[in-house]
């Protein structure tokens, strides 16, 4: 029988050791672990084990990462936390410290703190602030960040949604790889976009079913009309508020987000079949039929249709953001230089035309294509790939702008010393000044150990931490 998590439940993970099931996702649960100050990650079904009284049904002890040259084992790990301040004694400073620090040792950036270990945090909010939607600007824009491998676009795109967040909206990402996870897929990019999907407060297994209800809540009737345009989004929508109306929702909701998230495992057809005896109504509502249950993907299945019904969605849901009381939507898509280098001819020409529609909403005029929406796309710069030209098409239709970033220099690399050396004080209640030479030891084996590219700045900070652990952890003089 197959192990199923819930909430509350004690489990063992493949990679983080023992933890507690916060709540459920669709790939797996959201697991408060044990030895990193309750640090919360998502981990996947296939690495949960559930603890029972005799230990951990998969004995396999997990082996976190190491640095170059360094071994960060689990005992090390467990006999340094023992030798640290306990988690509940420390302040909420303190606590959100230790859990970045010990997120930026397993590769994770640590959303808590993301300003914090950021270099031109404040020169990248005020550039981000504007290129967000407001009231007044709720055209889509697309945005470029651009520079060689290795100078951090993946982390400055976590810093992007984290300032999102911050600001009201609802964000989502996706690394596209050109195979399982294309542009020339629509339908794979969403899967995977609506799976990240998040917001303050927004937290469960059905995401893009709550983000319905919510509007709902607020005017079903006002929602309906504003959805007007986005026919998809719009009967999904009338289909969510039936089987609220019918107190059912609960029942359907797994099947409704599947559905949204166009996953396989249901069609658009058997949803219907299922809900159908589930729902009732037939009366009228708000001045709209309350018996609707028109579920539909937010793909369709012609392939000519597929680009507009993918900016249709992405804009759609920019909308049904905003009145669920978000301010929009902000999308960002990595490793896009990658996408552009492994297409065939043939998955060109359909990206070719997904970009088409997204230049098309973007750079068009009238009501019909607005929305709160602003997406962006990471890339290697003036490479001479194909994804270069494309983006620098879409950002001129859509009045967007372009954040380039610098290889990263010794001094780069001592400023970030600096911040996480401050994070660690914070985490481990330490006084004491900074040593450069912790940082220059590292630089120097790294670059002896010729690590360069898109591990660079990873492999900088997991060994930094180690060098940390050796100077004022256990043992140290």
């Amino acid at each position: 029988m197959a192990f199923t998590p819930a909430p509350g439940l004690r489990v063992h993970t493949s990679k983080f050791g023992s933890g507690t099931v916060v709540r459920l996702t669709r790939t797996g649960a959201v697991v408060a672990l044990d030895r990193m100050a309750r640090l919360e990650v998502d981990v996947p079904l296939d690495q949960l084990a559930e603890v029972d009284d005799g230990g951990v049904a998969n004995k396999a002890s997990p082996t976190p990462p190491s640095s170059v040259g360094t071994s960060y084992s689990s005992a090390a790990a467990a006999s340094f936390e023992s030798r640290m301040e306990p988690v509940a004694a420390l302040d909420e400073v303190g606590f959100r410290a230790r859990r970045s620090v010990e997120a930026l040792r397993f590769g994770i950036v640590p959303t808590h703190s993301v300003g914090d270990v950021t270099l031109g945090y404040e020169e990248l909010e005020h550039w981000v602030s504007q290129q967000l939607p407001t009231a007044a600007r709720s055209r889509p824009t697309v945005s470029e960040i651009c520079g060689p491998f290795g100078t951090g676009k993946s982390h400055t795109m976590a810093a992007i949604r984290h300032i999102a967040e911050s600001r009201g909206f609802v964000t989502a990402h996706v690394e596209v790889d050109g195979n399982s996870i294309s542009l020339s897929d629509p339908a794979s990019v969403l899967r995977q976009l609506w799976r990240t999907l998040a917001a303050p407060g927004l937290e469960s297994p059905t995401p893009l079913v709550d983000l319905n209800v919510r509007a709902i809540e607020r005017g079903r009737s006002l929602a309906v009309a504003a959805l007007a345009r986005f026919e998809r989004v719009r009967s999904n929508l009338l289909t969510i508020a039936t089987l609220k109306r019918s107190n059912c929702i609960d029942k359907h909701g797994e099947t409704m987000e599947l559905l949204l998230s166009c996953g396989d495992e249901v069609t658009a057809i058997d949803a219907k079949r299922m809900m159908i005896p589930d729902a009732s109504g037939g009366a009228i509502w708000g001045g709209y039929a309350e018996f609707v249950i028109e579920p539909k993907r937010l793909i369709g299945l012609r392939t000519d249709d597929r680009p507009d019904d993918f900016v249709e969605c992405l804009v759609g849901y920019s909308v049904l953001a905003r009145l669920a009381g978000f301010e929009g939507l902000v999308v960002t898509i990595d490793e896009f230089e990658v996408e552009a280098a492994s297409l065939s001819y043939q998955r060109i020409e359909r990206l070719k035309g997904v970009i088409s529609a997204l230049s098309t909403w973007f750079g068009g005029s009238g009501p019909q294509k607005t929305g709160p929406l602003s997406v962006f796309i990471a890339t290697v710069g003036q490479e001479g790939h194909i994804g270069d030209s494309i983006v620098d098409i879409l950002i001129s239709n859509s009045n967007g702008a372009q954040h380039p970033l610098s290889p990263w220099s010794r001094s780069a690399h001592r400023q970030l010393a600096e911040k996480i050396f401050a994070l660690y004080c914070h985490a481990y209640s330490l006084t004491c000044e900074f040593d450069a030479s912790l940082a220059i030891r590292v630089q120097t084996l790294l670059d002896s150990a010729d690590v360069e590219g898109s591990g660079m700045i990873r492999a900088f900070i997991k060994r930094y931490l180690a060098e940390l652990d050796t100077a004022y952890g256990p043992g140290a003089t």
